[in-house]
């Protein structure tokens, strides 16, 4: 950065720019992610040696977009994306990798009105937290596989506007330059509930929003025009607490508004209610993930940090603390841990949130407050 008069390693630069996060069941557990301009990685939370070093870390297939997804019963099989489509079943006891997308073509230079089906940069995976053995991923539809991939049926029609004049090929005259980034009318978010069999969500890149009761024979567009036309839904979260609860974060940054916009849905999406109040006006909203243990503790992640709201969304206020300022693309909560997934400065961990699910306007008001912590863990060292 300055002309060459000093240097650093690069392996020590925490500058992943990643797109998701996932963590596994093991114990410790590991966190999963994809990175641009690099590859997936599967991460060790806790090491043998005095540090989380370049032995703690492994590729985990897929590419360096889109979603990567742990089988919460054998951490060793892990499902990952990457553009056109592409989604591969990684096996690390044996290191195998095989390809399992649910449209097998690779439509590298085509644009996206010529294509039977329409797979987003970022094209979503989600595993059913009710069925293990059920995984989504989307394109212009929703496609599902029980088998591990070797089959998909599309369970849904289109939910996209598919206005192709907004499919054409990108680029040219020569060279068409169309690796996915540049398609348009996708299913950008897919998640099921928790707490209710069968309630599936998806959000488009295009501004709409359907939710399924049915596992899919039935969808019902409940796309609110607080959401804007032709937003990006960022991501819904299905919430872990009420089954017809849902959180849905709305990105307009590509349209030149970076104000934040959230709602949050208590009857299916019948209706939406705002839920910004605290966070700053030129901050895009890229994720809002409820916390699985306390019902109304919500985080958000933005594009300038992190904000955290003790009421269901009614108030907003910012969770810094050490975190650099930075985008936050995406969010989770791992047992008594806030990981979240930086667009610049990697993977970032938040232990014992405990007292957060414990804070409330008494404990607050006292002087001293004596907290609750979590169940710790000790681990063997490697020794010397």
């Amino acid at each position: 950065t300055d002309g060459g008069k000093t240097w650093t390693q690069q392996n020590n630069q925490p500058t992943a720019q990643f797109y998701h996060v996932a963590a596994d069941n093991s114990v410790p557990y590991k966190v999963y992610g994809a990175q641009q301009d690099n590859s997936t990685v599967a991460i060790a939370t806790r090491s043998d040696s005095f540090a989380i070093d370049r032995p703690d870390w492994y590729d985990v297939g897929g590419g360096e977009s889109g979603y990567v997804v742990p089988d919460p019963r054998n951490a060793n099989i892990v499902y990952a994306g990457s553009y056109d489509g592409l989604i591969t079943r990684f096996d690390k006891s044996n290191g195998q990798e095989q390809d399992i997308s649910s449209w097998p073509l690779n439509p590298m230079g085509a644009g996206a009105a010529e294509l039977k089906h329409r797979f987003q940069w970022t094209a979503p995976i989600a595993i059913s937290p009710n069925d293990p053995n059920t995984l989504y991923h989307g394109g212009e539809a929703v496609f599902k596989t029980t088998d591990g991939g070797m089959s998909w049926t599309a369970i849904s029609g289109d939910l996209t506007r598919n206005d192709k004049s907004k499919q054409q090929s990108s680029g040219g005259p020569l060279t068409q330059d169309n690796t996915s980034i540049e398609y348009s009318d996708t299913v950008f978010t897919i998640v099921e509930s928790p707490v209710e069999k069968g309630v599936i969500w998806a959000g488009s890149d295009d501004g709409l929003v359907h939710v399924t009761r049915d596992g899919g024979q039935h969808w019902a567009n409940v796309t609110s025009k607080e959401f804007g036309e032709w937003s990006l839904v960022s991501l819904i979260d299905a919430s872990p607490h009420a089954a017809g609860t849902a959180y849905v974060a709305i990105d307009r940054h590509k349209l030149d508004d970076y104000k934040p916009y959230a709602f949050k849905t208590t009857d299916y999406g019948k209706t939406w209610t705002k839920i910004t109040t605290g966070m700053p006006d030129n901050s895009c909203v890229h994720a809002v993930k409820e916390d699985p243990k306390r019902k109304g503790l919500l985080f958000a992640g933005t594009e300038h940090g992190i904000y955290i709201s003790f009421d269901d969304g009614g108030h907003w206020q910012p969770l810094k603390l050490n975190l650099p300022t930075t985008p936050i693309h995406d969010l989770t909560v791992k047992n008594d841990d806030l990981i979240v997934a930086t667009h610049g400065r990697a993977f970032w961990i938040l232990d014992d949130i405990s007292p957060l699910r414990q804070m409330n306007a008494t404990t607050a008001s006292e002087d001293a407050h004596l907290y609750q912590p979590a169940a710790a863990i000790r681990f063997r060292g490697a020794g010397f």
